[in-house]
């Protein structure tokens, strides 16, 4: 749920910024009327919004409704006041200190974007922030983590294991902090209230840093090179297995072999449709395999 949007004039040909609170104040007019039809997520008029003024949850949200599959692109639908305040807490921050276990990264932001869409494993994601990387300290995480790093803010909807297995099978660096519960913001509060909030939040990220857990493992972990055999099959050795990608006699997908085990045609719901897919989900099993993980 986002407490600000653009609605589009077109009178004046342009998108303009709005709040919720503005919203609220011309209910039942014939301009909220106007501006209601025309909500959108950003000022490029991609993603329409619509206004809830009822209920536990009010703001804009993404029209029309997701169907319910909350770790994807309708998982805003449900976010709370709390959630939007902390996000946009975080993405205000030039410097952000990252509290991962024993270690503390600080990332120095060239760009930040909210809500930022991705297509990761053949499937759609909405992110809470995406972060393009300036400089770490230590400096080596910027490229362990190719210049840019995806942050996910936990309040009611928390990452999934499908979504953190995409993110790991695509290699995109993965972070999940937790709302404290010293750090949430009442549902019903004034424009005034949520930005004196705002701020005092923002205070503690500088302070304290953000804490979580990171979910991708790293590129360093596996130094992989497939080869095609003599029998037009990939093949690779990835930490102490061999891994074999096969093609189906029976339609355009592939499959993954290695031991003395059946191919694996799909994981984690989806189909491999080309060498790539297989090949990206051979090295995340051949990661799992290596840490006693079950598959």
């Amino acid at each position: 749920m986002r407490m600000f949007c653009y609605y589009y004039d077109e009178a004046k040909q342009g998108y303009f910024e709005t709040s919720y609170w503005a919203m609220k104040e011309i209910e039942g007019t014939t301009e909220f009327l106007r501006r209601k039809s025309k909500l959108y997520k950003n000022n490029h008029g991609k993603t329409q919004m619509q206004i809830v003024v009822k209920g536990s949850h009010q703001g804009f949200r993404r029209y029309p409704m997701g169907t319910g599959n909350h770790s994807c692109l309708s998982r805003g639908d449900y976010e709370s006041m709390s959630h939007q305040g902390n996000k946009e807490a975080i993405a205000s921050l030039d410097k952000i200190k990252l509290n991962i276990g024993n270690d503390v990264v600080e990332v120095y932001v060239s760009d930040i974007e909210l809500e930022k869409e991705v297509k990761c494993n053949n499937r759609e994601y909405e992110i809470d922030i995406y972060i393009k990387i300036d400089r770490t300290e230590p400096e080596e995480y910027k490229n362990l983590w190719n210049g840019e790093l995806w942050l996910e803010v936990f309040h009611t909807c928390k990452v999934d294991r499908k979504q953190a297995e995409d993110f790991a099978i695509e290699r995109l660096p993965l972070f999940e902090t937790k709302i404290p519960d010293t750090y949430t913001f009442y549902e019903n509060i004034t424009l005034e209230g949520y930005k004196k909030r705002k701020k005092q939040i923002i205070e503690k990220y500088k302070q304290f840093g953000v804490n979580g857990i990171f979910f991708s493992f790293n590129k360093k972990f596996f130094s992989v090179k497939w080869r095609l055999s003599e029998n037009g099959n990939y093949t690779a050795h990835i930490g102490d297995r061999n891994f074999t990608i096969i093609k189906s006699k029976y339609d355009d997908g592939y499959g993954i072999m290695y031991g003395e085990k059946k191919p694996l045609w799909e994981y984690n719901g989806k189909r491999f449709n080309s060498i790539e897919d297989a090949e990206k989900n051979a090295e995340y099993v051949a990661f799992l395999l290596y840490n006693n993980e079950k598959m």
